[in-house]
């Protein structure tokens, strides 16, 4: 049974990781489009975007990129939403905690 959201919604934004979970959920996601469509009078508009990608060009990104053109029921936006890698590692190198035998 299709949820009832998606069949009275005109938009479906999809953000997801470019991992394989979040991968593999989306031909969950295509199925639940197709069984929306079949219900809906009107059109749906159905977009993904990457949520946290990695910077730069990476094998996930370009993974799960493949895996989403390959699902005709979701468009992928150009623009990602990107993680910021030098934040994160400067924050843990920040934490680290001190030996304190390099003092002395």
């Amino acid at each position: 049974m299709c949820q009832q959201p998606l069949v009275l919604s005109d938009a479906l934004l999809v953000p997801f990781l470019p991992r394989s979970v979040d991968v593999w959920a989306l031909a969950d996601i295509a199925e639940l489009i197709e069984e929306a469509r079949t219900v809906r009078s009107g059109g749906l508009t159905t977009q993904a975007v990457f949520n946290c990608a990695d910077p730069g060009v990476s094998p996930e990104n370009a993974e799960a990129a493949a895996v989403l053109a390959d699902l005709s029921q979701l468009t992928g936006l150009k623009t990602a939403i990107t993680r910021r890698k030098a934040f994160a590692n400067a924050t843990i190198d920040e934490l680290a905690p001190v030996d304190s035998r390099a003092n002395g």
